[in-house]
């Protein structure tokens, strides 16, 4: 998320999903800075739902997973969330 905000793609033209937000640290954050964010944990934020964005992240999700195909199986699950890019690759 930090080398996507130094590339400037937290500018404003763009939403983002943060998929497995937690307690949602980096939703406040992106929206602070004027972001169109929305979070979506399974325990913390269950009460909404993920809609289409231009960025999904799925970082903290995919980091406590061990098996690098069900990232990738993860990833391709939530394809239809996404218009710009999703993260990590």
């Amino acid at each position: 998320m930090q080398t996507l905000a130094r590339h400037g793609y937290f500018d404003g033209n763009y939403s983002v999903l943060d998929y497995g937000c937690g307690k949602g640290d980096d939703v406040r954050e992106l929206e602070a800075h004027g972001v169109d964010v929305l979070g979506w944990d399974p325990v913390h934020k269950p009460e909404h739902t993920p809609t289409k964005r231009d960025i999904v992240n799925l970082g903290f999700v995919t980091n406590v997973i061990e098996d690098s195909m069900s990232s990738k199986k993860l990833s391709k699950k939530h394809s239809h969330l996404l218009n710009e890019c999703l993260l990590p690759p």
